[in-house]
């Protein structure tokens, strides 16, 4: 009885063993890949960051460079220095002025004369300082270095501190001097041009465009020098007194030493991470002359990971699977358990046999069943005679046979539970997954054995890779989009206004050029210039907000259509001055959907009611609603605005609702040809539809469908 008793612990020990062993090296392997791919997706990110802020900060110093460029050459200046006479002076302050009120990020702009005395000094925001507070700056690196430099070339001074009258500034201000030699129209070296750049802007700048960065950005010096760090007191130790020994060159000489090697890179620190990117002042201007005189070569943006923050990237996948394994385990300890007490009671074995519908069998060491339950009979169509007959590896499907004997081997060694997958045969020639739980007993020279049908398990795992694999896909391609948007968006709203400024600016001045006053045809022509300006910046401002509907988070509530409908027409009734305009409202439900964009919706189609009906004497423009609730299931609102304005041919609607598409010639009716993409994007996103029906000279109506039911918010990229 003892004996028998030490068999049974043992065969239940082993097993479960085995099992423990097991679903720890599967759980184990699993939290390794799954660990490597968060890091590697993290490490990507903190890349094409770094990369992206860098060219945010090639862009302010192109803009910059652009800006000191056409003050140091202008005819305003030139003016000056030709004739010294007070009235050019004030033309070319103005000029200086006008660069200064419209980019903020210029804390100063100066021209300094051959002696280095200051004679143009204008401060941030617009703020002329006048003649008796003007300074010499002759002893200042940023007069002497470009003052030595030939003609066409630019200087771009080391990130630091301002200073004023010998001291640092308080509070700190960074920034970074870009200057220029001026000469007159001899050739004669006639000083200096400088824009003092804020560096605050800058960096206040990247943290805005990525908040996620604010506490990871850092900003070192060709020295190592942090200028923006993790503490504030470790910042400008090149300048600020008890702080000389504060670099990363002393604190992490390695580190250090493969930042200054490669431009760009990523490596652990500290429990942390940090990543990298240089920047070469000196070649941020393409195909213009730019020379570095101070002693910083390059810049370098970085991004630092926390100890703290890289630990909890892998928080929830470790708590994750430590709950799998515990649940793998219990489940192995059970199985193991019940295997045991059905070897040592063969009644209640032969109870179960009869009862379950799970495939149960007794196999050989000599390789034949010894006993099948009818399970086996109605899974695969054999007879129990067929079944016991024949050796069950002719029964296995080819690929699977090697690996079959290996287990079974392992089984007649007594290896304790052996778990293991394989394809059986059917009677019509299909397959079927089985998923194996054996376990041998040597003394009997016997295996009892579980099998489950995995077949359905294993077509809707393949679907599952299938799928996944495609959103993987999808999810990088939009995340590359993303990124590729974010720097659009940021090129459209920086870069891109800049020239605009400057083409209105300088019409704006040529305008007010007394030679002008008498000649008309200039004139003309130069508001024409201003004119087309304008509309550029509009259709800029049109594009941003087209790209931002698909991206904008939604917030839906219940909205009252005729109060939003009421109040539009409200805050046109200046525009329906001296016209007669019939609004004919019928009664409007209240719907679910987000009320910035519907209110945008509307916006875009009343103002194309009024817009085309203008040259009517009387303007008819309806709103109302159609309700579907018919017994096909879908259940949806639809809301339209009719007008009897000039219509358009109906065999060029698909053209409606396309960015930039116009049916009217833009000398009838203005207009950007984005309202209506606006207005097609929106309701997409709230899972509605548009449309329009019209005929020429005869007015259009225009539809739009809500659910009635709650929605979920569509993201659209792109």
């Amino acid at each position: 009885m003892l004996t028998r008793s030490r068999i049974s612990w043992t065969a239940l020990l082993l097993p479960l063993t085995a099992a423990i062993i097991l679903v720890v090296a599967i759980c184990s392997a699993l939290y390794l890949r799954e660990a490597d791919q968060i890091e590697g997706n993290m490490l990507d990110r903190e890349q094409r960051r770094m990369e992206i802020f860098a060219g945010l900060f090639a862009g302010d110093i192109n803009s910059a460079v652009t800006d000191l460029r056409l003050l140091a050459t202008g005819d305003a200046l030139q003016a000056y220095l030709f004739s010294g006479q007070p009235a050019d002076l004030d033309r070319a302050t103005r000029r200086a002025l006008f660069f200064s009120t419209e980019n903020s990020d210029f804390d100063k702009i100066r021209y300094l004369d051959e002696k280095g005395q200051e004679i143009i000094r204008i401060n941030r925001n617009g703020v002329v300082v006048p003649p008796d507070q003007l300074q010499s700056k002759a002893n200042r690196p940023f007069f002497q270095k470009p003052e030595e430099l030939p003609s066409g070339q630019i200087f771009i001074s080391a990130f630091d501190l301002n200073v004023e009258h010998g001291a640092i500034e308080q509070p700190l201000k960074p920034t970074l001097r870009i200057a220029m030699p001026v000469f007159d129209a001899n050739g004669r070296r006639r000083g200096v041009y400088v824009i003092n750049e804020l560096g605050t802007n800058i960096v206040e700048r990247l943290q805005k465009f990525a908040p996620q960065y604010q506490q990871r950005l850092r900003l070192l010096n060709a020295q190592g020098y942090w200028l923006k760090g993790a503490r504030p007191e470790e910042e400008w130790g090149f300048m600020l007194p008890g702080r000389s020994g504060m670099t990363l060159a002393n604190t992490n000489p390695g580190l250090w030493a493969r930042i200054v090697r490669e431009p760009e890179g990523q490596a652990p620190e500290g429990g942390g991470y940090f990543t990298w990117c240089r920047v070469v002042p000196g070649e941020i201007v393409q195909g213009r002359p730019v020379t570095l005189v101070a002693d910083d070569p390059f810049l370098v943006f970085a991004s630092e990971i926390s100890p703290a923050e890289w630990a909890s990237s892998f928080a929830r996948l470790r708590q994750t699977f430590v709950v799998v394994a515990a649940l793998l385990l219990v489940l192995a300890t059970v199985i193991t358990w019940f295997f045991q007490a059905r070897r040592r009671s063969q009644r209640d074995l032969d109870r179960f046999f009869t009862l379950t519908n799970d495939l149960f069998c007794i196999a050989g060491f000599d390789g034949y069943f010894k006993r099948i339950n009818p399970a086996w009979e109605k899974t695969f169509g054999y007879t129990r005679e067929e079944l016991l007959a024949k050796p069950f590896e002719d029964f296995l499907h080819p690929d699977d046979l090697e690996k079959t004997r290996q287990e079974f081997a392992r089984q007649n060694r007594g290896q304790g539970v052996v778990s293991f997958e394989n394809r059986y045969r059917c009677k019509d020639g299909s397959y079927r997954w089985l998923l194996w739980n054996a376990h041998p007993q040597v003394e009997d020279q016997l295996v009892y054995a579980s099998a489950r049908d995995l077949t359905e398990r294993k077509q809707i795992e393949e679907q599952v890779l299938k799928l996944n694999a495609e959103l993987k896909q999808r999810a990088d391609l939009l995340e590359v989009a993303n990124q590729e948007l974010e720097s659009f968006s940021y090129s459209v709203s920086h870069d891109l206004r800049a020239p605009l400024r400057h083409i209105h600016g300088f019409v704006e001045l040529l305008q007010k050029a007394p030679a002008l006053q008498g000649d008309e045809s200039s004139r003309r022509q130069m508001g024409i210039i201003a004119k087309a300006a304008k509309e550029m910046g509009r259709l800029i401002d049109d594009l941003l907000a087209f790209s931002r509907t698909g991206r904008a988070e939604m917030h839906p509530v219940q909205i009252n259509m005729r109060e939003m409908v009421d109040q539009i027409i409200l805050d046109r009734a200046l525009e329906c001055q001296g016209r007669r305009v019939t609004w004919e409202i019928k009664p409007l439900s209240t719907v679910p959907g987000d009320p910035n964009l519907l209110r945008l919706v509307w916006t875009n189609l009343l103002d194309n009611a009024l817009k085309y009906t203008r040259r009517r004497e009387e303007a008819k423009i309806e709103i109302g609603e159609i309700r579907d609730d018919s017994g096909t299931g879908v259940r949806e609102m639809v809301f339209y605005v009719r007008d009897n304005g000039v219509g358009f041919d109906l065999r060029y609607a698909a053209k409606l609702f396309g960015v930039f598409q116009r049916l009217h010639r833009a000398e009838d009716f203005e207009g950007t040809g984005i309202g209506l993409a606006n207005v097609q994007r929106i309701i997409h996103r709230h899972g509605g539809r548009v449309w329009a029906e019209a005929q020429i000279d005869a007015g259009a109506t225009f539809y739009f469908s809500l659910p009635l039911t709650a929605f979920q918010p569509t993201e659209l990229h792109g």
